[in-house]
């Protein structure tokens, strides 16, 4: 049995591991990297010390059967570190006060080398094979398999089933680009333009001088209605910034976003400093170095469950975040669910 799946995100990355036990499984990924949202960048200062950044998700929690499954009994944990301050709030005025207690309960999880951490090792752990900087351009069959072609038309295989875990705005395209049953392919396009999805600039600010700890991790926007969406002290997680430094990562609003997506990133950069001095009330509007990131798909504000997308095609499945929210923790579960159902099909 042959299975491909698309995608290496989260989903994608749960789903080929729990798939990879009774099937040849190949997971397919147009980046260089793994993991999605869950990734992790990294700057060298002029010391050579190295400074890690989660410029996309900022933590995992261990919310989901499957995620815990996942980092406590397949892959090693002794990197795995836990955030000891809680996150607050602000609002549009940039009123900060205490996060919500509930909200704030459970451990909020990264790596000491970040968040990309957890699907390397999740590949290292399944032994999986993954082809990365391959894009899927369409697929041609139906109910007798799947073959799969790049964007530049080469084949990449004939697979007996296809597990579909990119966001649903590309899985769209893909599913318009081949040649599938017309009304199957009808059906999965309408389901899947009903996501709807922000973007994010994300924005690090670097800083070559340590930082008086504060009584908060991260600050949330409430009631959106504040250009900055998230603001968070990277150096809060353990081995992420050497002693010394500093680093603030800023994730813009969607409004924001979308307004200065084209927007030279430099200005953006420098609009964003002057910000976030705004809303802390100290002067953080000369960095020593930045990072710029453009999320186009950064978190689902309206979700499709996977319950109207598989079953369209057989063969054909669908999983990730757009299907049961934006976290991690509800990624992992998607693409361990979906994977489920697809080993069940396989048996019967």
């Amino acid at each position: 049995m042959k299975i491909a799946v698309i995608g290496a995100g989260i989903a994608g990355l749960t789903a080929a591991h729990q798939l990879h036990e009774i099937a040849d499984v190949t997971l397919f990924e147009k980046s260089k990297g793994l993991g999605g949202r869950a990734a992790t960048r990294w700057h060298d200062l002029p010391s050579g010390e190295r400074v890690f950044i989660d410029h996309g998700a900022q933590y995992i929690k261990d919310e989901s059967p499957a995620l815990h499954h996942v980092i406590t009994q397949v892959i090693p944990s002794n990197d795995l570190v836990g955030l000891i301050r809680p996150v607050w709030t602000f609002d549009g005025g940039g009123n900060i006060q205490e996060g919500d207690a509930g909200q704030n309960r459970g451990a909020k999880l990264t790596y000491r080398s970040g968040l990309a951490t957890l699907g390397r090792l999740i590949v290292e752990a399944s032994a999986l094979d993954v082809r990365l900087q391959t894009h899927v351009g369409n697929l041609i069959g139906g109910h007798q398999g799947f073959v799969l072609y790049d964007a530049d038309g080469s084949a990449l295989g004939k697979f007996d089933h296809v597990l579909c875990t990119i966001p649903a705005g590309q899985a769209a395209d893909l599913i318009l680009a081949s040649d599938l049953p017309e009304t199957s392919a009808g059906a999965l396009i309408r389901g899947l333009d009903r996501a709807v999805y922000r973007r994010c600039l994300s924005i690090v600010l670097g800083f070559d001088r340590a930082m008086n700890p504060r009584p908060y991790y991260a600050l949330l926007n409430t009631d959106r209605q504040h250009p900055i969406a998230w603001l968070a002290f990277e150096h809060e997680k353990p081995g992420h910034v050497p002693t010394g430094n500093g680093v603030i990562i800023a994730q813009m609003g969607p409004g924001y976003s979308l307004e200065h997506w084209e927007t030279e990133p430099e200005q953006v950069i420098g609009d964003v400093a002057d910000r976030v001095t705004a809303l802390l009330g100290d002067d953080w509007s000369k960095p020593a170095w930045t990072e710029y990131q453009k999320w186009r798909y950064a978190q689902p504000d309206q979700i499709v469950p996977e319950s109207t997308l598989n079953g369209q095609l057989a063969g054909l499945w669908f999983a990730g975040d757009y299907t049961r929210g934006g976290r991690i923790h509800l990624a992992a579960q998607s693409g361990y669910d979906v994977a489920h159902d697809l080993l069940q099909t396989i048996r019967q």
